[in-house]
């Protein structure tokens, strides 16, 4: 089937062929034990205290794990000369051997019911995600992508990679391990609890979230960065103003 993107600047995608995709059957097997531990401490009727330790899993997707996927694109490309049609080849290659994501996470928090229906809370959290699932792309000449690794996959023995001016090699692996940690407030509060007129149908909804991250992901064969984890903004924050009276 046909593909369309939008290509970077001097780049006009003129053709995009149909997709290959060639059956795969791998089995296996794992067994992941999840505990949870969980304490309340209310020293007052208003205040609240929480503790947590929990484990979870993230599955892989089944495509990741045994769908080969080959695209061929024609692009034009602008240079001082003028322009040039690249031939680049897309292969996504499956990963029969991905392993789901296992998490530990660690809360730490309190709460203050400061009325009928406000509340004002803080929680500390801790994450550490092992075996955490990403997708890495390496192009034709990087360390470690040759033609002779590509043409021992089934699927792709008979393909000459020369004839291609770019080959990108996309693929989902398990990383080694990931952290995030920060701490959450949240406030919620009615103006019911005071106000008896229709004003006490408003409330307002306020939260905020400080967080931190690091993860170290392989750029090539010998070479690794320490970044942010990936969807871990900094901060994160809403603010909502409600009704409800009638």
């Amino acid at each position: 089937h046909g593909a369309s993107a939008r290509a970077p600047d001097g780049v006009e995608v003129v053709d995009a062929g149909g997709d290959e995709i060639v059956s795969n059957s791998v089995r296996g097997s794992y067994t992941s034990i999840l505990p949870r531990l969980q304490v309340n401490y209310r020293p007052t009727r208003d205040l609240v205290f929480r503790g947590a330790f929990f484990t979870s899993i993230a599955r892989p997707d089944l495509s990741d794990m045994g769908e080969l996927d080959v695209d061929f694109i024609d692009t034009i490309v602008a240079d001082g000369d003028g322009t040039a049609l690249e031939e680049v080849l897309t292969v996504t290659l499956p990963n029969p051997a991905l392993k789901p994501a296992y998490s530990y996470n660690f809360d730490l928090g309190g709460e203050w019911y400061f009325s009928r229906s406000g509340v004002l809370s803080a929680n500390l959290f801790y994450k550490k995600i092992d075996k955490f699932i990403f997708a890495g792309i390496r192009r034709s000449g990087a360390s470690g992508l040759a033609a002779t690794d590509l043409n021992s996959i089934g699927g792709l023995e008979n393909v000459d990679f020369t004839e291609f001016d770019d080959v990108i090699v996309d693929q989902v692996s398990n990383g080694d391990t990931a952290k995030i940690y920060g701490v959450e407030f949240n406030f919620n509060v009615q103006l019911d609890d005071w106000v008896k007129s229709w004003w006490g149908g408003f409330g307002l909804l306020a939260n905020l979230t400080l967080q931190d991250s690091e993860t170290t992901v392989p750029i090539t064969d010998n070479y690794a960065r320490m970044v942010p984890f990936f969807n871990s903004p900094k901060y994160v924050g809403n603010v909502a103003l409600t009704y409800e009276k009638y």
